[in-house]
């Protein structure tokens, strides 16, 4: 604390170049103030100030620390500031909807950055399908949300992200997949153990629906809640996976599963960043869209 004290004392009387004029400035005698700076000094082991006839001036080794000093305290300067800032709410709690596999492979890594460059965020993030997230969205009780099914309504607003489809996977017991040509979708869902995502969830429901255009009915050996999870049992040789291909891009560029070639072209369906149009976007709200999109 006193060497803190001292440092203060250092800076002030560099910055007015003036014992006497420096010491009113800190409200301590003049006495005082040349014996800190003398044991300053003493600390040191040099001097910090020559004395001229019009005060005083900083030595090579006084200059040195001036800009040590200055730097240090233009850091708690401006985190006194953010502190200030968050005590009078002025960084705002951050709220987004999500689904699990689109804030793994697509939202993490911008959050990341956007945190980098804004520290004092806070966010509250809800892992929803896309009809919660927009209910949630109408009702105010998200910002933002990421949403793998269009919804279209009134009150909500939305911007297209990129594109997803699925695919089907093999880990290396059934690779020859991968290089015996394209095969048929009846094929692969009829002959080989399958995994996908649970009956309940949107996207198996769209796999199931487009199967159902070619009189297909999926009956996988496995259900798993989780794409990832579903490349790792697939990379384990539990079997062929049916998974949205985005979201396990990782896993096909380091050779842990392989695409297998099809005949037939899975559709393809837009991921839409939303918000809700009933209440004006707050700046910070404005800010991380430019992250996210």
């Amino acid at each position: 604390m006193i060497l803190f004290q001292y440092y203060n004392y250092f800076y002030q009387t560099a910055l007015i170049g003036n014992i006497t004029k420096a010491a009113k400035a800190l409200y301590i005698s003049q006495p005082a103030l040349s014996k800190a700076i003398s044991q300053l000094e003493t600390r040191m082991g040099c001097k910090l100030f020559e004395r001229t006839n019009k005060g005083v001036s900083l030595t090579i080794e006084g200059k040195l620390l001036f800009i040590g000093i200055k730097e240090i305290f233009s850091i708690l300067s401006e985190t006194q500031n953010k502190i200030a800032e968050i005590k009078q709410d002025k960084v705002s709690e951050l709220r987004i909807g999500v689904g699990r596999d689109v804030f793994e492979s697509y939202l993490l890594p911008r959050l990341k950055t956007y945190y980098q460059d804004a520290p004092f965020a806070r966010f509250r993030i809800e892992m929803l399908s896309s009809e919660l997230i927009a209910s949630e969205l109408i009702e105010n009780r998200l910002d933002i949300g990421i949403m793998t099914q269009q919804v279209v309504h009134e009150f909500i607003v939305s911007k297209k992200l990129f594109s997803i489809s699925e695919c089907f996977i093999t880990g290396e017991k059934c690779r020859y997949l991968v290089e015996t040509g394209s095969h048929s979708i009846y094929e692969l869902i009829n002959y080989y153990p399958l995994l996908t995502l649970p009956r309940s969830s949107l996207t198996r429901k769209r796999m199931d629906l487009f199967l159902a255009e070619y009189g297909l009915v999926a009956a996988p050996i496995h259900e798993i809640q989780d794409t990832k999870l579903i490349a790792q049992m697939v990379e384990a040789n539990f079997g062929i996976g049916l998974v949205t291909e985005n979201f396990i891009q990782d896993d096909l560029e380091s050779g842990k599963v392989y695409k297998i070639p099809v005949i037939e072209k899975f559709p393809v369906r837009d991921v839409t960043l939303a918000w809700s149009r009933k209440i004006p976007l707050s700046d910070h709200v404005k800010d991380f869209l430019g992250y996210v999109s």
